[in-house]
């Protein structure tokens, strides 16, 4: 019986070898969800960070490291569109309440959760994530950095830096404790509030904005 595999680091490891790299695939099956197919003994071409191609009849060049699958189904990477890298949630100690986690797990040990984190989702098959918030200051881009930099291994990530939101953001906060919303979420209540932490996330590395729209009773318009 063939054995169910995704091909996880190849591009990723790849990408992190300054010299050119070509590399083959042996797959038993290759699964292409585009088409709905499913075809034997196929060879995928790699190099550098590129699928070049893929076919039964792929010529292998000289040189070029061979992985063999031919014993295994061959899957695309998958995509998460939707993570939360740098938060766990400690179920025990904060009564499975994120607003507590906040409170108590500091910017720099998210950072290091993110990395442990972006690790199981690469060998878990996702290729790719967007990574929405919840990661106090910034820690999803500094995972991202280091991703990117070839220091630790993950998958490619999108980050959203701090979540823009009305006024109290998810939380119900205290009016003598307004600050501990912050740096979870970025307070806008105007189109200036808006522009600016837009930028701000921009400024910091944020790749995509994610913007949270009613969890207040007063809530954006669609302008």
């Amino acid at each position: 019986a063939l054995s169910f595999v995704t091909v996880l680091s190849v591009t990723a490891g790849a990408q992190n070898n300054q010299a050119a790299r070509t590399i083959a695939i042996r797959a038993g099956v290759l699964v292409d969800p585009e088409q709905g197919t499913a075809s034997r003994n196929q060879v995928i071409l790699v190099q550098d960070t590129k699928i070049v191609s893929v076919g039964a009849n792929v010529e292998i060049p000289s040189g070029a490291t061979v992985i063999d699958l031919s014993r295994s189904t061959v899957l695309p990477g998958l995509f998460d569109s939707h993570t939360h890298l740098c938060m766990d949630v400690n179920l025990k100690r904060d009564a499975a309440s994120y607003f507590l986690t906040t409170l108590r797990d500091p910017d720099s040990y998210r950072a290091v959760q993110g990395v442990a984190n972006a690790r199981s989702m690469l060998e878990a098959g996702f290729t790719s994530v967007r990574d929405v918030g919840n990661e106090g200051n910034y820690a999803c881009t500094s995972v991202r950095a280091g991703i990117e930099s070839g220091l630790i291994p993950g998958p490619t990530m999108i980050t959203a830096g701090r979540i823009i939101a009305p006024y109290g953001g998810q939380f119900q906060l205290q009016p003598d404790k307004p600050q501990l919303g912050e740096p979870e979420y970025f307070f806008a209540d105007s189109r200036d509030e808006m522009q600016k932490a837009i930028r701000q996330n921009a400024h910091f590395g944020a790749t995509v904005i994610k913007i949270v729209v009613d969890d207040q009773p007063y809530i954006y318009s669609e302008d």
